[in-house]
């Protein structure tokens, strides 16, 4: 994976520049350094104003310092097709529905329309819990 972008968060600009091949990456700072934004980007949920994220041989957003509403070279992968996964550090679980319901709320199914809830739920030893 390989990251330089840049983002203005109102008087904080955040700019990460880094290239990762295969190994565990570990990102610190102190609060408000910007790690939370630099997931989020990469996941999706944040567009830089500029730079490029690539994954393997895959851009998965690109905008030139043209900025927004410019006409340069833009590119972007919504969330879903990134192949990105992120575990939120709170945890964001729906208080009404059950284990299994709240893993395969965001599962979409397979083409013989089955999701895999429980067996999803069974690689992480927590079948008990699944109508809790």
């Amino acid at each position: 994976m390989s990251l330089d972008i840049h983002r203005q968060l109102g008087d904080f600009h955040l700019h990460v520049e880094l290239e990762v091949g295969g190994e565990i990456l570990v990102l610190y700072g102190a609060s408000g350094a910007g790690k939370t934004s630099t997931l989020n980007a990469v996941a999706g949920l944040l567009t830089p104003d500029s730079g490029e994220i690539r994954l393997d041989d895959r851009v998965l957003f690109r905008r030139d310092a043209g900025g927004r509403g410019g006409r340069g070279d833009r590119s972007s992968l919504p969330p879903r097709k990134r192949g990105v996964g992120y575990v939120f550090q709170n945890y964001a679980l729906f208080p009404h529905l059950t284990a299994e319901e709240n893993v395969a709320f965001s599962r979409w199914p397979d083409r013989d329309g089955r999701n895999h809830s429980l067996e999803l739920l069974e690689r992480m030893s927590l079948t008990h819990l699944a109508g809790r």
